[in-house]
């Protein structure tokens, strides 16, 4: 159910993304969503959410090929907020080294790594890292509204075989742990926020931690509104 705070969210569609469940997640807690690829409804959008599930070469090379990357950094570098979901998050880095290496959006500093197939203890680790795993830790204090009906220690659900090394602490919201490897589970940076879990698919405290990431952007009025 919208309301006067809805927001107009292009979940972007380059053919490896989860949308439909974003799109619906999104409008329950009443945001109007739409799926597009379409230049003018991205600019238009007062948020652009990017999804992802796959391999990160195979997803850039299909951004590329829509010619989308170039329009979401100029849409970020316009001050137009954005969040990015699982490999959606992943994108947002320098470099992927999936596969050999694949430069990402370049939107903060870091690289993509695989997660590690054993413990310190040589213990095997089964990968991917697939079910429900507790986010902590929330590092950056000034941050905290994002989560503010979200207590420290609550679980998400999680799908993903590599990890976002991030190079600035500062740019890390959340950390997780599998099998004792810790990692960064949500960032932030500016007007970007990302989730290495999948919010739309953790139930009640998922929605809740989406709307709170939402509802965090102080959105520009334009000038044309500003006028009236």
């Amino acid at each position: 159910m919208q309301t006067d705070n809805s927001k107009n969210i292009a979940i972007i569609d380059y053919n490896m993304g989860n949308v439909f469940s974003l799109m619906s997640a999104c409008k329950k807690i009443g945001h109007n969503a739409f799926v597009t690829n379409e230049k003018d409804q991205i600019t238009k959008a007062d948020i652009i959410l990017l999804p992802g599930v796959g391999a990160f070469a195979d997803a850039m090379k299909n951004i590329q090929k829509l010619k989308l990357d170039e329009l979401i950094v100029e849409q970020v570098n316009k001050g137009k907020p954005l969040i990015g979901i699982c490999l959606g998050m992943q994108l947002l880095l320098n470099e992927s080294n999936e596969f050999g290496k694949t430069r990402g959006l370049g939107l903060i500093e870091g690289q993509v790594l695989p997660l590690p197939k054993q413990t310190d203890n040589g213990e095997l680790i089964r990968i991917p890292h697939l079910g429900w795993s507790k986010i902590s830790n929330m590092l950056d204090q000034a941050s905290t509204k994002i989560i503010k009906h979200i207590h420290n220690n609550n679980f998400q659900y999680f799908a993903h075989s590599f990890y976002a090394k991030v190079e600035n602490k500062n740019d890390i919201l959340a950390l997780s742990s599998y099998r004792g490897f810790e990692f960064a589970s949500a960032i932030k940076k500016d007007n970007i926020i990302g989730f290495q879990f999948h919010p739309e698919k953790s139930g009640p405290q998922g929605l809740e931690l989406l709307s709170s990431a939402i509802n965090s952007f102080h959105l520009k009025v334009p000038k044309t509104e500003q006028n009236l």
